[in-house]
C-alpha cells in the first residue's frame, strides 16, 4: 500500500568529510518514497550511517509522519533502530530532535519513550534533553503534566534549569490560563540567577492581554522595561490587542503612532488590530481609514 504523505525532510551541512552528493541522494530516496514498509527499510538501513545520524537534521514542520497513530509499529521499529547507538554522544542530537517532531506531531507517548530510552552518560540527562521533552509535554497539550516534570526531572537527573526550560514551563502554564504561576515562575526564574528575556515577556503578555487582564498586562509591561527588555513587534502588537479588547482604540492609535520612535515598523497584525476594535464598534468608516493605511504602509 502507498501513502501520500512525506515522511522526513532533510538538510545538510557541507564540510570536508562528508560527501555531500551521497547525501543529497540519501535525502531525495526518502523524501519521495511512498511505500512504507520500503521507507522503513531505508530509514533503518541509513540509520547506521553517520551522515544520516549527525550530518541529517530532522525537520521540525514536515518531520517523521511515523508520528500518526496508525504507524505505529514503524514507530517502534525506528525507536529499536536508534537504541544501538545511544552509546555514541555524537548521536544525541538526533534524539532530541526525534522527541521534538513526536512532540510537534502531538504524540507525547512516542516522545516520552524516546527521552527515555536516550543514553544516560554516568547517569546524566542534559538540559537540551530535558527541555525538548518540555518542549513535547507543551506541543501535546500535556499542560496538566508539564509542571510536575519541570520539578521532577532535574532533580531525578541532576540538573539545572536554564531559562529555555523556565520560558517552556511558563508556555504552558499559560495555555493553561494558571496566569499567576507563570508569574509565579518568573519571579523563581530571577530568584535563581536567571534573566527573563523577550520570550518570556511576549509569552506572558499575550496570555494577560488576550484574556482581558489589561491592568495585569501593564503591570507585566513595566516589569519588562524595568528588566531592560526592549520590545519587538509582536510584544507590540499583543499591547495593541490589549488595548483594543480594552475599549482603549484612541490609546491604541496613540500607541501606533510612537512606534516609528522606537525603530519598529508596524505589520499587518498591527493594522488588523485597529481595524478589529472598529469592526467591533461597528465604525465603518474608520475600518476603511484603517485598511488604507495598511495599504500603503505595506
Amino acid at each position: 500500500m502507498t501513502f501520500t504523505f512525506r515522511l522526513l525532510r532533510c538538510r545538510f551541512f557541507s564540510t570536508a568529510t562528508i560527501n555531500t552528493s551521497k547525501s543529497t541522494a540519501i535525502s531525495k530516496n526518502l523524501f519521495k518514497e511512498r511505500n512504507l514498509k520500503s521507507l522503513e527499510g531505508n530509514f533503518k538501513h541509513h540509520s547506521n550511517s553517520d551522515r544520516f545520524q549527525v550530518k541529517i537534521g530532522v525537520s521540525e514542520n514536515n518531520g517523521l509522519r511515523v508520528a500518526f497513530p496508525d504507524y505505529h509499529n514503524l514507530k517502534e521499529e525506528i525507536l529499536e533502530c536508534h537504541r544501538q547507538f545511544y552509546h555514541d554522544r555524537s548521536r544525541q542530537g538526533l534524539a532530541i530532535r526525534l522527541v521534538t517532531v513526536y512532540g510537534k506531531q502531538g504524540t507525547f507517548e512516542s516522545a516520552q519513550k524516546m527521552f527515555d530510552v536516550m543514553p544516560d552518560w554516568n547517569g546524566e540527562r542534559t538540559v537540551g534533553s530535558m527541555n525538548a521533552f518540555l518542549g513535547a509535554c507543551v506541543n501535546s497539550g500535556k499542560f496538566d503534566e508539564i509542571e510536575g516534570f519541570f520539578r521532577e526531572l532535574p532533580k531525578k537527573f541532576k540538573l539545572k534549569p536554564d531559562v529555555v526550560s523556565y520560558n517552556t514551563v511558563i508556555k504552558g502554564l499559560c495555555e493553561k490560563d494558571e496566569l499567576d504561576k507563570s508569574i509565579s515562575m518568573v519571579d523563581e526564574m530571577e530568584k535563581n540567577g536567571l534573566k527573563p528575556n523577550l520570550i518570556t515577556f511576549n509569552t506572558i503578555l499575550e496570555a494577560f492581554y488576550s484574556s482581558n487582564m489589561f491592568d495585569d498586562g501593564e503591570k507585566i509591561w513595566s516589569r519588562m522595561v524595568t528588566n531592560k527588555v526592549v520590545p519587538n513587534i509582536r510584544t507590540c502588537n499583543v499591547r495593541l490587542i490589549g488595548f483594543v479588547n480594552d475599549r482603549r482604540i484612541e490609546e491604541a492609535i496613540k500607541f501606533l503612532a510612537e512606534l516609528g520612535s522606537k525603530v519598529l515598523k508596524a505589520d499587518i497584525f498591527s493594522y488588523g488590530a485597529l481595524i478589529y476594535g472598529y469592526c467591533k464598534e461597528d465604525n465603518l468608516e474608520e475600518v476603511k481609514r484603517w485598511y488604507r493605511e495598511l495599504i500603503e504602509n505595506e
